[in-house]
């Protein structure tokens, strides 16, 4: 069982890095004046990477590595998170990745509800609103670290198509690079 989560963090990461290179490749001048940040950037390895000896569930991996980008106050890079799970077949894999910055996320070419996450993840009730950008980004207002954690999870899980492998419990595989 450590030998697979050890695979699925290291796939996750991959494609978190094969997304960061791709985004690079469009956004030379905004990495030019993210480097002029105040915000420390160690491009070295994962931002974050789940499972782990760190955190117990995804959910407390996306919380801690939120709550972490907020200390970077500076920071105007988005960070692309990677959530893996099982695909169609119990010997198949299902990816899927939203970009961070801020209290905003970018959902790709992924069509999301917002609203119907807000509800999934149990926020209704929680002060917590969501907006859509004009340039199609969803905006979080009143959302701390473990609130963006269980909206991030409700997209994942309920809209991106992302579940456990069978023999894994109800935890998947997530991570979080530049």
């Amino acid at each position: 069982m450590g030998t697979f989560w050890t695979i699925v963090a290291l796939v996750a990461g991959a494609l978190a890095a094969l997304a960061a290179s791709r985004r690079g490749r469009r956004d030379r001048g905004a990495s030019r004046r993210s480097s002029e940040s105040k915000a420390v950037i160690d491009e070295s390895g994962p931002f974050m990477q789940h499972p782990s000896d760190r955190d117990e569930t995804a959910i407390d991996a996306l919380t801690d590595a939120v709550f972490r980008l907020r200390q970077m106050t500076d920071c105007t890079r988005w960070i692309t998170f990677s959530a893996q799970g099982q695909g169609g077949r119990s010997d198949s894999y299902h990816f899927a990745e939203l970009k961070l910055l801020g209290d905003k996320i970018d959902p790709g070419d992924s069509v999301l509800d917002s609203d119907i996450a807000v509800r999934a993840a149990g926020l209704d009730k929680a002060g917590v609103r969501v907006s859509k950008s004009p340039e199609g980004f969803i905006v979080m207002h009143g959302f701390d670290p473990r609130h963006v954690a269980e909206f991030m999870n409700a997209l994942f899980r309920g809209q991106m198509g992302i579940r456990p492998h069978d023999d894994e419990g109800d935890d998947y595989a997530v991570g979080a690079e530049w």
